[in-house]
């Protein structure tokens, strides 16, 4: 459904504690709420750029919103991949559109929780809470200290936590060595994969790495783009491909990726670019759609935010998320967002 007005507004939302990742330390996410307007009725989206993860900067995101408000359209080929999903997220949740497909899919999404920090005993902790919590996938930021103590680490949640599946995200903080040096000091742990292991990855290396790895490898920001993910598919050069919906843009986009990416035996998994609960909203019914069924998807990093766009927030319960219907928000919920958004003259 096309709308016949756009409207939008900024937000700047804290995190509860300073996010600590391989590229450095997140306090704040910024990001705008769009609005897709039509007589029947308003459809809304996240528009949340995170450059460090291959989106448009915050400024860039908001000339294409001025433009688009403007023409309706998102009319130039450079348009950047979060406002583009934001937008089309907006128009997708229009007329009930999200309500009719919820029906078709999947309506619990297994979510895996983000845990990060500096030294083990602030991992372990954040560790224990996450499994306390319900969660049986435990995703740990590694690749911010030495290789060695990452390995000692995955090792010590193992033996915390034999039954719970662990994954490991290095944020491309590796060299090949130092990857196959962390791939082989935890072959015995379990871990469910390594995701984007290779600080800069070239396809031979990749496949190096992937032939001399007893680990899964799982390929997120290694390959920036459609283009490059469509060739790592198309070479079979890793076992689960990530896709980030702010990162990929368009909804067809995503569909062929993943549709690609089944057909050559590789797990989907949807994640997260710290979007607020309206983003992590659309990203459900992305994991529901694109991602591989009894897989956890990474979009439960709303309860990582003190403050959100949509309350309540979309955290999970016991470790899952049911299938939300953006259309079934309460009017009056969607009448304050609206009062806060900018039609641009």
């Amino acid at each position: 459904m096309i709308s016949d007005r756009l409207t939008y507004a900024p937000y700047e939302l804290r995190f509860k504690k300073p996010l600590v990742t391989a590229r450095g330390v997140m306090s704040v996410r910024r990001g705008f709420i769009v609005a897709a307007h039509t007589d029947a009725g308003m459809g809304i989206g996240d528009v949340a750029p995170l450059p460090e993860f291959g989106t448009e900067t915050l400024e860039e995101a908001e000339e294409t919103l001025k433009a688009a408000s403007r023409t309706l359209k998102l009319e130039s080929p450079d348009v950047g991949p979060a406002a583009r999903f934001g937008v089309e997220s907006a128009r997708r949740s229009l007329g009930g559109k999200l309500k009719a497909e919820s029906r078709k899919l999947e309506h619990q999404i297994e979510v895996n929780a983000l845990v990060s920090g500096q030294i083990a005993d602030e991992i372990l902790q954040g560790a224990r809470d996450a499994v306390s919590a319900g969660y049986g996938t435990l995703k740990i930021k590694v690749g911010i200290g030495a290789v060695r103590e990452d390995i000692r680490i995955l090792r010590l949640l193992r033996e915390a936590f034999p039954e719970t599946a662990l994954r490991a995200d290095a944020n491309g903080a590796w060299s090949l060595d130092e990857a196959r040096q962390f791939a082989h000091g935890v072959a015995g742990c379990g871990v469910e994969y390594i995701e984007d292991p290779l600080g800069q990855p070239d396809f031979e290396t990749l496949s190096i790495l992937r032939r001399n790895s007893d680990v899964a490898i799982a390929c997120d920001d290694m390959a920036r783009g459609i283009v490059a993910k469509a060739e790592i598919i198309e070479r079979g050069l890793c076992d689960v491909m990530i896709l980030k919906p702010s990162v990929t843009g368009s909804y067809e986009a995503m569909e062929r990726l993943s549709a690609k990416a089944k057909a050559r035996g590789m797990a989907v998994v949807i994640s997260s670019a710290l979007e607020s609960s309206v983003g992590l909203t659309h990203l459900a019914h992305c994991a529901a759609e694109f991602g591989s069924p009894r897989l956890a998807h990474g979009i439960g990093t709303a309860g990582l935010l003190a403050e959100d766009t949509l309350q309540p927030p979309l955290v999970p319960t016991h470790g899952s998320i049911s299938l939300p219907d953006l259309s079934a928000i309460p009017q009056h919920l969607m009448q304050q967002i609206a009062t806060h958004l900018t039609t641009v003259d």
